[in-house]
Formats: C-alpha cells, sequence, structure tokens
C-alpha cells in the first residue's frame, strides 16, 4: 500500500469518527430532553411550533446516519456511493434551514412581526438558499468517489477522491456563517432596546439561547471553512456532520426553552395554559412606542400550543 493510499484511509478513518460522535451526541440529546419534549411537544396542540421541532429534531439522526452508512458500509459501489452522498448533502441542507427558520422567527417576533422584517428575512433566507443550492449542486456535480476497499480489502466505506474541487462548500458555509450573523445583529440590537425596560421572558429566551445558537454554529463553521481551504480535500466534508447535529440540537432546544418560558410567565383559564412565539403586538407600537410588559400578551398565538396543566403537575 503506497504512502498516498495509507494518508487517504486515514483521513477516511478520521472523518468516520467525527460522524460517529455526531449521532452519539445527537442520541445523547434526545434522552436528555425527551422529558421536556414530550410534556411541550407531543402532549401539546398540534401546529406550526410542533411541525418546526419535529423537522428540526427527527431528520438528523436520518441524514447522519445516511452519512454514515457512506463512511462504514463495506463494498459500496461507486454509483451508490455518490447517491448517498448527495442525498445526505441535500438532506442536510434542508435541515440547516430548519434551523434557521426557527431563528429567523424568532427574530421577526422581536421585531413585531412586521411586514417589512419579514419580507427582509425572506429575501435574505431566499439568496442564501440560492447560494447554497448552487454551491452543493456544483460540489456534487464534481465529486468523484473511492471505495476504500481498492485500497485495503478489510476497510468498509468510500470515500472523496483526491483532486476535486474544494471551493464549492467554502461557499456554502460562509453563505450559511453570513446568514447566521445578520439574524444574530437583528436580535442583539433588539435585546440592547429591550436592556433598557422590563423585557418579556421570550425576550430574554430567545436572546439568551440565540447567543448561545450563534456562537456555537459560528466556532463551526469558522472551523469548516479553514478546513476546506486550508486542509487536505479529503477532509472537506470532516466537520459537516456535527455542524448538521449541532444545529438540530440547538434550534431544538431554543423552541423547548421558549415553551417552558412561556408556561412560567402565564397561565390561561381552564385546563390550558398558552405557549407562543408571539410577542404581543399591542406592545410592539412602533420605534417610539412601548416594548415592555411583553410578557402578558407573549403566549397567545398559533406558533406554538397549549399544554394541559397535568402534564406538568405530574
Amino acid at each position: 500500500m503506497s504512502l498516498a493510499s495509507g494518508s487517504l484511509l486515514q483521513q477516511a478513518q478520521t472523518t468516520t469518527y467525527f460522524n460517529v460522535a455526531s449521532i452519539v451526541v445527537l442520541v445523547h440529546d434526545w434522552f436528555l430532553t425527551i422529558d421536556s419534549e414530550l410534556a411541550f411537544i407531543w402532549n401539546a396542540k398540534w401546529n406550526l411550533g410542533t411541525f418546526l421541532y419535529i423537522l428540526t429534531r427527527y431528520p438528523a439522526f436520518i441524514d447522519t446516519a445516511v452519512y454514515l452508512y457512506g463512511a462504514i458500509g463495506y463494498a459500496i459501489p461507486i454509483p451508490v456511493c455518490g447517491l448517498v452522498m448527495a442525498v445526505s448533502g441535500w438532506m442536510f441542507l434542508f435541515g440547516f434551514g430548519i434551523s434557521e427558520v426557527v431563528m429567523a422567527i424568532c427574530v421577526w417576533t422581536m421585531w413585531g412581526r412586521t411586514r417589512r422584517m419579514a419580507i427582509s428575512l425572506a429575501t435574505l433566507a431566499l439568496a442564501v438558499t440560492v447560494v447554497a443550492v448552487l454551491g452543493l449542486h456544483k460540489h456534487h456535480s464534481s465529486a468523484t468517489y473511492i471505495p476504500l476497499k481498492d485500497l485495503h480489502p478489510n476497510v468498509p466505506g468510500c470515500q472523496t477522491r483526491p483532486g476535486g474541487t474544494r471551493d464549492a462548500l467554502f461557499i456554502d458555509f460562509i453563505a450559511l456563517a453570513s446568514l447566521e450573523s445578520v439574524l444574530f445583529i437583528l436580535m442583539l440590537s433588539k435585546a440592547v432596546q429591550h436592556s433598557r425596560v422590563r423585557s418579556s421572558t421570550f425576550v430574554l429566551e430567545c436572546f439568551r439561547h440565540g447567543l448561545i445558537y450563534y456562537m456555537m454554529l459560528s466556532i463551526l463553521s469558522v472551523f469548516n471553512i479553514a478546513v476546506i481551504l486550508r486542509g487536505a480535500h479529503e477532509f472537506s466534508n470532516l466537520l459537516t456532520s456535527i455542524q448538521r447535529t449541532f444545529h438540530a440540537i440547538l434550534s431544538a432546544r431554543m423552541l423547548l426553552h421558549l415553551r417552558r418560558a412561556a408556561h412560567q410567565t402565564r397561565r390561561g383559564p381552564g385546563d390550558t395554559f398558552s405557549i407562543s412565539l408571539d410577542v404581543g403586538m399591542d406592545s410592539w407600537a412602533g420605534p417610539n412606542g412601548p416594548i415592555s410588559g411583553v410578557g402578558a400578551a407573549a403566549e397567545e398565538s398559533h406558533l406554538l400550543s397549549n399544554v394541559p396543566q397535568h402534564v406538568m403537575r405530574s
């Protein structure tokens, strides 16, 4: 076995370790949050918040598993390897998009759900989506794969063949990091405005978890870009599954914490209390209008749902 082949096998093994680690982290986090999920998701009325949670939490199990199959499946034919990488890649992109939708809804709500902000966010999201789709298409159309059993008969999986282009994925991660930066700046500016008055629980929770979301994912994006630009070409997907996993975990946790915060802030009459992302339009009358006292109206809309109180008593 040549030195180049040995290096390729070592790189493939390292990438596989990261893929396995991402699934372990994903499953571990699911066990940590299952009680909250049962209370705030499955025992609540199904609506937009429920679907957003499901779409950000559960497809991650599928696409990371598909991606892992490409790394550990034995004697995978080259066409199947290309298909596995393409399917997992497009599913990753879908998962990233859902996570950013959760963040964008939080920002839009903090800004009073104005039409101007909705149009601005939608335009930005559309531009980033077009760039990401074109970049991912370019990456998959130019990538070629090699079954690792061709290098060593006992090694499973397949790997990107050396010598391909790497700039397409670089563009994708730049676009993703740019979108997250804009969303965080918008969130930060509204949080600063609220720091001068009594802020609602919603604003505090959105900003606190948005800060964690932005910091962790920005660090991963920087490392991803650095690996693509400076590392070996075969390492171009080294952190992709990790970043996908943390997108799913952090956006799902944001939804759970917002529902829990709403429960602690407001209880409705009867057997239910309302939980929502709506921050009360009367509290956002305009730039000179009141922006405090949001909590009273903060938890009534159809974005999230009603949870029976007996669930929380148990």
